[in-house]
């Protein structure tokens, strides 16, 4: 009967134990998601900030300034992309690569209706990646 007792005792100890190791994970986890998309979202909204200033540019025809603030998008994007990269799909991440670089020439050849159309879609690819890295329960199920 005490063997049995102990042996109870013993299951109860290790279930326990396996349950406190399982929540401490389980608040890690959520813990890195959520420190992980506030600064992605920060990220993001640091480079929809630049391409607001750059939209402002190509319209006021400031085509100098332009050209050095879209070779800044450009560099902190590309400073960037490695952070976003683990959590994104590459494929978003590659369309606004080319899309910057496409956006940078048409500045450069002073393409008015071109490179608004390019930041807008820069604009919209980030504002995306903030959308579908929200903590919430849509992207969590």
């Amino acid at each position: 009967m005490n063997f049995i007792i102990k042996k109870n005792k013993l299951k109860v100890g290790v279930i326990i134990k396996k349950t406190i190791v399982s929540i401490i994970l389980f608040i890690v986890t959520i813990t890195i998601v959520t420190f992980y998309s506030f600064a992605l979202n920060k990220e993001c909204t640091e480079l929809i900030n630049q391409s607001n200033t750059l939209e402002n540019l190509v319209l006021s025809n400031s085509w100098d300034k332009a050209y050095k603030q879209s070779n800044k998008l450009l560099k902190d994007w590309q400073n960037d992309d490695n952070k976003i990269s683990m959590v994104i799909n590459h494929s978003e991440i590659e369309n606004i690569h080319v899309e910057l670089w496409k956006f940078t020439q048409y500045i450069k050849m002073k393409n008015k209706d071109e490179a608004l159309a390019s930041i807008h879609v820069i604009k919209y690819s980030l504002k995306h990646i903030i959308n579908n890295e929200k903590v919430n329960i849509r992207n969590i199920l």
